[in-house]
C-alpha cells in the first residue's frame, strides 16, 4: 500500500524527472519533512504536508529548485559561486600559464571540472590543459562521464553564452558538447586513502571537506600539498576555512584560494 510520501515521490518524479525512490526511504522522508515543515510553517507530522508540497511543485517553478537543493544528495551545478570562477580565470590570465594540469577532487557528477573546461576552451583557446576529476562514488563518476544534465544543474549562474555553445537540449535533458566531455579524465579515488597524482598546477575541491572530521581534513590537506607544484593553487568552497594552511605549506591568496609555497 502506497503512503503519502510514496505519492509525493511519484509526483516529484513526474514534475522534475528526479527519482527520489533511489534514496534511502526513511532518511529521505525525514529530510523532506524537515524542509517542508520549515517552508510551510507547519508541524512535521501534518497529514497534508506532502499534498501541499505537490500543489506547490505544480505551480511554483522556483520551489522546484529550492526543494531539489534542500533534499538531494551529491548535487552540484555549473558555475556554482560564479565570482570565484571569475577570480580563477583572472588568476590564470595573470600567471600567463601556457599549460595546465588540474585535479578536480570530489567531482560528484562532473559540473565543476566541466565548468573549468568550458572556461579554458572559451577564454584561453591556445592554452594546453589536462583535467583529472575524481570521486569515491563509482556510480556518480559514470553519470559524470555521460555528460547529461537536467535543468537544475543549469538554472543558476551559467551564462547563455556557455549554455548555447556547449549544450544541446533534447526534451528535458541537456547534453554536453563531446569536446568538453573528452577534455576531462575521470578516476575513482578516495581522498583519505592516499595522495593522487603529483605536479598539479591547480587542485579544486569545493564543498567536500565540510563532510570530514578535523583529522580527515588534515589528511586530505596533506595529500593536496603533496599533489600540487610549488606556486600551485588550491581552490576550496566558500564555506571551507583552511585556518592552519601554513602548516601544510600554503599561504592565503584570498578566501577559498591558497598558494602552495
Amino acid at each position: 500500500m502506497k503512503t503519502e510520501f510514496d505519492y509525493f515521490k511519484d509526483e516529484f518524479y513526474k514534475i522534475t524527472n528526479v527519482n527520489l525512490h533511489q534514496y534511502h526511504k526513511e532518511q529521505m522522508e525525514r529530510r523532506v519533512r524537515n524542509f517542508l515543515s520549515s517552508y510551510f510553517s507547519v508541524e512535521k507530522e501534518d497529514k497534508h504536508i506532502f499534498s501541499m508540497a505537490v500543489e506547490e511543485l505544480r505551480k511554483n517553478r522556483s520551489f522546484q529548485v529550492t526543494i531539489y537543493d534542500a533534499i538531494t544528495i551529491n548535487h552540484s551545478y555549473f558555475f556554482r559561486n560564479k565570482q570565484q570562477w571569475d577570480y580563477l580565470a583572472n588568476l590564470i590570465k595573470d600567471n600567463q600559464w601556457r599549460e595546465l594540469k588540474i585535479w578536480s577532487a570530489g567531482c560528484s557528477s562532473g559540473e565543476e571540472p566541466y565548468t573549468l573546461a568550458m572556461i579554458l576552451k572559451t577564454c584561453f583557446p591556445t592554452l594546453r590543459f589536462t583535467i583529472y576529476a575524481s570521486d569515491i562514488d563509482k556510480k556518480i563518476i559514470e553519470k559524470a562521464k555521460e555528460g547529461i544534465y537536467d535543468r537544475f544543474s543549469l538554472e543558476r549562474e551559467i551564462d547563455d553564452t556557455y549554455l548555447h555553445k556547449y549544450f544541446v537540449q533534447k526534451e528535458d535533458k541537456f547534453y554536453l558538447d563531446p569536446q568538453i566531455k573528452t577534455s576531462v579524465q575521470f578516476k575513482e579515488h578516495n581522498l583519505l586513502d592516499k595522495p593522487f597524482e603529483k605536479q598539479f598546477d591547480i587542485v579544486i575541491c569545493r564543498n567536500v571537506l565540510i563532510y570530514f572530521s578535523a583529522e580527515g581534513k588534515e589528511t586530505i590537506h596533506s595529500h593536496f600539498s603533496q599533489s600540487l607544484k610549488q606556486k600551485g593553487v588550491l581552490f576550496l568552497g566558500p564555506t571551507e576555512q583552511f585556518f592552519n594552511c601554513n602548516d601544510f605549506g600554503f599561504s592565503l591568496l584570498k578566501p577559498s584560494f591558497y598558494l602552495k609555497e
